[in-house]
């Protein structure tokens, strides 16, 4: 603060009074001017510099130019904040990419087994095509392909049986497990099996063996503990006088021989005074005597087809030995 002198009445008055307290003049205040910029000196020889001069023109001294402002440094905690936002940004779209990819793999994968699996029956390996629908757990899109390659493998078992070879048949049924008709076959080939032993036995009985045609076949449980079931079979084939006759033959449960025959299951129709007619009396007593028939399952046709087409089957009656004994109705 400064005392300055009254224009008017030339009093001494404060250079912050607004107006002088003798005279009222009003006190003018002068707008504080801008400090005329100072010249550039030299640093050696204090020598005035001119205005962009690169050395001193007196003593030549470089002249140093002046330092760019310093940008301040970023703050260690704003730089840690970006890296963990940048981080957690990529970490989410690494997660959404993987949560993508796993979507896609969930719904494309049941399309790629289901397209393997038919390419395996196309190249007959049902079983393994099989296990790979049924371990998919998927039946609303498997069923109609499971319910193709399940016929299929049912013609291939039957496509065996055909040709006689039922020890093959049984052998590739062995590996189709999971066929939901396994059980069902299984006692085809061993029902069939059981009645080709009987009537290949029979055929050197007969006048002429290829004319032996099955008319039906009935299979009884063993009362006697032995190893297969009794079986009737009611045969035709051509006799001595070249015509054709019926018979009842009973095959032997030890062993599966013929064990008797007669003309009729009727006792009456016989005289048991005439030694022929006794015996055909005591085979017909003995069918009529059996119980507890077998719900067995055979394709008669099948029989007779391999009977008048003189084809000897591959069978084996072993592996089933016994088998009877828990057949349930």
């Amino acid at each position: 603060m400064a005392l300055i002198t009254c224009p008017n009445c030339g009093s001494e008055i404060s250079d912050r009074a607004a107006a002088c307290p003798k005279c009222g003049e009003p006190v003018v205040r002068e707008e504080a001017s801008s400090p005329e910029p100072q010249p550039m000196l030299c640093e050696e020889c204090g020598a005035e510099l001119p205005e962009g001069a690169q050395a001193c023109p007196k003593c030549g001294c470089p002249v140093a130019s002046p330092e760019a402002p310093a940008v301040p440094a970023a703050k260690p905690e704003q730089t840690s904040k970006k890296k963990l936002i940048l981080a957690a940004a990529l970490g989410g779209a690494a997660l959404i990419v993987a949560i993508i990819v796993a979507i896609v793999l969930v719904v494309s994968r049941p399309g790629k087994v289901i397209e393997n699996a038919r390419q395996l029956a196309d190249d007959g390996d049902y079983a393994q095509a099989v296990e790979m629908l049924t371990d998919l757990d998927k039946p609303e899109k498997t069923q109609s392909l499971l319910e193709d390659i399940y016929e299929k493998m049912e013609d291939e078992v039957h496509a065996l049986m055909d040709k006689g070879e039922y020890i093959k048949a049984q052998k590739l049924l062995n590996d189709y497990s999971a066929l939901p008709s396994h059980d069902q076959l299984r006692d085809e080939i061993k029902y069939e099996s059981f009645a080709l032993a009987c009537l290949y036995d029979l055929r050197p009985y007969m006048k002429n063996p290829n004319s032996l045609q099955a008319n039906t076949i009935e299979f009884y449980k063993s009362t006697d503990g032995d190893p297969y079931p009794s079986v009737v079979i009611c045969e035709s084939g051509q006799n001595g006088f070249g015509g054709y006759s019926i018979s009842y033959v009973l095959f032997d449960s030890e062993d599966l021989t013929v064990y008797g025959s007669c003309d009729s299951l009727d006792e009456d129709s016989y005289d048991l005074e005439d030694d022929d007619d006794f015996l055909e009396w005591f085979v017909a007593s003995m069918i009529n005597d059996l119980t507890d028939q077998l719900p067995a399952s055979f394709s008669l046709n099948r029989i007779n087809s391999l009977l008048s087409g003189n084809i000897t089957p591959n069978i084996d009656i072993s592996q089933y030995a016994d088998a009877d004994a828990s057949a349930t109705t």
